[in-house]
């Protein structure tokens, strides 16, 4: 993705949010042929037959593009049978991923260097990548904290901020989905590994992970992206209304990742991939965040 824009908004699906979780990109592989695909679709017609002869060489052996990066993204990691409800990746195949990566060039980069390379400093190597880590799980500290010492690779952690709240022996509103409290992070983790230089502490929202009731035909979307439906007014939410759900959202957010950290976020992971131009534009207004 082109300089300066920290965006990598992942595929999803507006229907039921199980559906949402699973059809993350969530590989290496994966992203390549969503990547290959983009390049070579056209929004209304299949492009016009080349012959082999003309055809220029495949993204594979073409050089990585000037000052580029590209996103990759996870969310939990398990030892055993990965769970997909958490988009979860079993422990195996993380170490396998990281592997691929040092073995073929890839050389991870932090938000830091990114910032730096947009502002006209030293250009981001080639294949270059972002580590990205979603919603806040344990196994960030007990599985991916560790490969990222051993790699000495920088990554992002974005946690969603009410489910890092949740007192111990409680359990997490996960999009609807009643979840034990153990399954994520404490503050102390976050603050910890915030202050090892390797962890970037984005914001996936306070309380905006899981989906609204977005239009008459019942549909839910993401409710950091959507206005809200009121059935019985038969009404969309306002603009007015819509922008200070989410300032208050994003000051929410960046009061607890500044008293953990000691710094307000400078990423914002869009919950489900799903973004909006209002709410983007309120993000920047807040001198909070910026869009991934």
């Amino acid at each position: 993705m082109p300089l300066p824009s920290l965006s990598a908004n992942r595929s999803a699906s507006t229907g039921s949010y199980s559906a949402l979780r699973w059809r993350l990109t969530k590989s290496v592989a994966a992203l390549f042929l969503l990547l290959g695909l983009y390049a070579c679709s056209t929004p209304d017609a299949a492009p016009p037959y080349t012959p082999p002869a003309q055809r220029g060489a495949p993204l594979s052996l073409q050089a990585w593009p000037h000052n580029h990066y590209l996103a990759l993204a996870w969310h939990d990691v398990e030892d055993d049978n990965p769970d997909q409800t958490f988009v979860s990746v079993s422990t195996t195949h993380l170490q396998q991923q990281f592997a691929w990566l040092r073995e073929n060039h890839y050389q991870p980069v932090s938000v830091d260097q990114i910032l730096t390379a947009a502002q006209g400093g030293p250009a981001l190597p080639p294949r270059a990548v972002l580590l990205s880590f979603d919603d806040g799980y344990r196994s960030f500290y007990d599985r991916v904290y560790p490969l990222l010492r051993a790699y000495n690779w920088p990554a992002v952690l974005a946690p969603v901020g009410t489910w890092i709240d949740t007192p111990a022996g409680g359990t997490v509103d996960f999009g609807g989905l009643p979840v034990a409290r153990e399954r994520f992070l404490t503050w102390a983790h976050v603050t910890e590994m915030s202050r090892s230089g390797l962890v970037e502490i984005a914001a996936h929202t306070d309380n905006l992970h899981y989906g609204i009731l977005a239009n008459p035909q019942g549909n839910r979307q993401p409710a950091a992206a959507a206005r809200r439906y009121d059935r019985d007014t038969g009404r969309y939410e306002t603009d007015t209304h819509y922008r200070q759900r989410i300032q208050d959202d994003v000051q929410a957010i960046s009061r607890k990742i500044k008293a953990a950290t000691g710094k307000a976020p400078r990423v914002w992971v869009w919950p489900y991939g799903t973004t909006s131009g209002l709410a983007a534009q309120v993000i920047r207004e807040q001198g909070g965040p910026g869009n991934r």
